[in-house]
């Protein structure tokens, strides 16, 4: 997983990785001017949640929790998609 974070986030592979999410949330009915942030924003939640993960933060939990966050982690991107529609 370190290795993850060791990636140059600029390179033109990981441009395109998000243009690809820029288009799904266009797809998705969020406009053009508000896509690319909510792929930030986006692409940030999920990576803190990895990483949080991988650093052991959730160790104490079982594994029920850490789906049920995950879960929940599910649906505040979607209403961060919701909320970049309007």
């Amino acid at each position: 997983f370190p290795l993850l974070l060791a990636r140059p986030a600029r390179t033109d592979n990981a441009r395109r990785r998000r243009d690809l999410l820029v288009d799904l949330l266009r797809q998705l009915g969020v406009p053009a001017s508000r896509a690319a942030r909510a792929e930030r924003l986006i692409s940030t939640m999920i990576l803190g949640f990895a990483v949080s993960e991988a650093a052991g933060r959730f160790e104490t939990h079982s594994k029920r929790v850490r789906d049920a966050d995950w879960e929940v982690l599910g649906q505040i991107v979607d209403t961060a998609i919701d909320l970049h529609r309007r």
